[in-house]
């Protein structure tokens, strides 16, 4: 989620060639899946968005109108090839609500589009690191805000944490 910068050769791109950039690659990757036959059901524009993408012109917390309008190239390129793929818009940090209600309430105002709220949970990454039972309940209660706030899908695309004692996470998941 800290690391947003934009591929070297989209350095020097307006934001209206960024959505074309976005637009494009989305296209080519997709269309790629298709000539082999395979149809996802799900496509993730960006990886961990808290902030946005391609910074600084996608940059959220510095103009949420440029996210928006980069997820939505990104959205309507994946629509143009899957209609019927859900496009995830995907954030760090399920536990936080008010990360998350910041970000989609922007997204909201700005005209942004999704289909389903994604989330990663990792719990060293939680308010007391490696608290995995609260950062479960603050995540359940996260997901259902988003539901009853939106009425979107929420799916956890991305969970985690130390390996070493395999019953801890088995209940941690």
């Amino acid at each position: 989620p800290g690391k947003q910068t934009k591929p070297v050769s989209w350095t020097n791109l307006n934001l209206n060639e960024l959505k074309n950039a976005i637009g494009n690659h989305t296209r080519e990757v997709l269309n790629v899946l298709k000539s082999n036959n395979i149809n996802p059901e799900w496509v993730q524009v960006g990886n961990e968005t808290g902030n946005g993408m391609l910074w600084d012109t996608g940059k959220a917390s510095a103009s949420m109108a440029n996210y928006s309008a980069l997820n939505n190239a990104g959205y309507d390129a994946v629509k143009e090839v899957f209609p019927q793929a859900k496009v995830i818009v995907h954030l760090q940090s399920g536990h936080d609500n008010g990360l998350f209600r910041w970000l989609f309430d922007g997204l909201k105002n700005n005209g942004g589009k999704w289909d389903v709220i994604g989330m990663s949970l990792y719990p060293s990454w939680y308010k007391t690191p490696n608290d995995w039972q609260n950062a479960n309940f603050d995540c359940l209660s996260n997901m259902n805000d988003m539901v009853a706030r939106y009425n979107t899908d929420v799916m956890i695309v991305e969970c985690g944490m130390s390996w070493d004692n395999a019953q801890v996470c088995k209940n941690f998941l």
